[in-house]
């Protein structure tokens, strides 16, 4: 796919590729149907999340699953898993069918409880929301949260993390909630071990961001939490 430029990092898809590879499987087994979405999708979660570390009984919790490119793998790992999707939802459904894996899928977005209209790329859609409590308790529990929701994990309260144990998050620099961004992270730094990278790798020793109410995100955190043992 590189024979034009010769350069070893960079790869250069063609448009015939989504016809010539209808269907993409990764490493680890799991296949997806292909399209430019899922080929960001799954680097993007190849590159960001860990996951190593997922226990046989674990209820994963995955906000913003997009076309399952987190929720299936783990899927491998404990049959606990429930996706939260407000847009990419028929392409999770069609992943999850094509593996014959079975996740549970709830169609909204984390919010407030009220219908938001979200926004991803040039896809939009106004739809239901859900606290953090309340997915909880829609998928039976959380033990590891993973969230990248374009700046709705700040709806999430601090005490709605009791009980979790592993955090992978995307922290984004646009805070559509009334929440103060700092009193989650501060929770956090009390309650877990954590290491905080920039999109480009480099480690992060201390958390800051200017925030906006509504705008384009140009900047976002890999935080990765381990709470720590009592």
């Amino acid at each position: 796919m590189n024979n034009r430029f010769k350069d070893p990092k960079m790869s250069v898809i063609y448009s015939n590729f989504f016809d010539i590879f209808p269907v993409l499987t990764t490493y680890n087994g799991i296949s997806f149907y292909n399209s430019p979405n899922a080929v960001n999708s799954l680097c993007e979660v190849d590159k960001d999340y860990r996951f190593f570390d997922i226990r046989k009984d674990d209820r994963i919790l995955d906000i913003g699953a997009n076309i399952g490119g987190f929720s299936l793998p783990v899927s491998r790992l404990t049959k606990n898993v429930t996706a939260v999707e407000p847009l990419m939802v028929d392409e999770l459904k069609r992943n999850t069918e094509l593996n014959k894996i079975q996740i549970k899928i709830i169609e909204g977005a984390l919010g407030n409880g009220e219908k938001q209209k979200v926004t991803w790329r040039n896809v939009s859609k106004v739809v239901e929301t859900y606290s953090l409590s309340q997915l909880k308790t829609l998928s039976g529990g959380c033990d590891f949260l993973k969230s990248d929701c374009e700046g709705y994990e700040w709806f999430i309260k601090p005490e709605e993390l009791k009980g979790v144990r592993r955090l992978e998050l995307e922290l984004h620099n646009v805070n559509p909630s009334e929440n103060d961004p700092y009193e989650l992270i501060e929770y956090i730094l009390d309650h877990y071990e954590t290491e905080m990278s920039s999109i480009n790798g480099e480690k992060i020793e201390e958390f800051h961001m200017k925030f906006r109410k509504k705008a384009r995100i140009n900047e976002f955190i890999l935080l990765h939490a381990y709470k720590r043992s009592k």
